[in-house]
């Protein structure tokens, strides 16, 4: 990894740091971090004042938008764009195939938004800078996931309910998505440690 001063400066984990190395990337790397909040963290699901417009489909387009805006472009086509490729295949023959197409199809969407979100990421995280501000705030949105499951638990006097513990409406409203999200960003957690290990005090 090449570190440069600005990419150095974000290792010793200030709050100042990690907001002036924001400040200093693009409007791309914003946007896609936007959306991760506003599909994650859905604060227009918790306060029903903000829900007055459909934050999700536009923090997507402002991303993707942002990626030509400002130039941004992938390094080539790799062995995951081909893996990601087939993926893709494999969803619409499904949703073809399915049982009831019309009720698969219905969520087109939802699909189109995961295209998407994988062009912003190949064509945005294109720096070691980039990717350390985007994996950092990738972690601290699911933590305040966890804190909310962890909360949820404590209140109901550190016992379960019977569907265990859900996050906010969307993508991990599940009780085992969220598990199986919680267990991914541990993974990521436990690296980012090791890899500051030497930078902390």
């Amino acid at each position: 990894m090449n570190r440069s001063t600005k990419t150095i400066n974000i290792y010793d984990l200030r709050l100042r740091s990690f907001i002036a190395g924001f400040r200093a990337e693009s409007a791309a790397l914003w946007f896609l971090c936007f959306y991760i909040f506003i599909e994650y963290i859905r604060p227009q699901s918790m306060y029903p004042v903000l829900n007055f417009m459909p934050w999700g489909q536009f923090a997507i387009l402002a991303a993707v938008a942002s990626v030509f805006f400002t130039r941004s472009r992938a390094i080539g086509f790799t062995v995951m764009d081909g893996m990601f490729s087939i993926f893709c295949l494999i969803v619409l023959l499904s949703a073809i195939f399915a049982w009831s197409t019309h009720e698969s199809i219905k969520e087109w969407t939802t699909f189109t938004s995961w295209i998407l979100l994988y062009f912003c990421v190949v064509s945005i995280l294109t720096t070691p800078n980039r990717i350390l501000l985007f994996t950092i705030f990738f972690v601290l949105i699911n933590f305040k996931m966890s804190e909310f499951g962890a909360r949820s638990f404590a209140l109901r006097g550190f016992s379960f309910a019977h569907w265990g513990l859900t996050g906010a409406p969307g993508w991990f409203h599940n009780s085992g998505e969220l598990g199986m999200q919680m267990v991914v960003v541990f993974s990521i957690s436990v690296s980012l440690l090791l890899a500051f290990k030497e930078y902390l005090k």
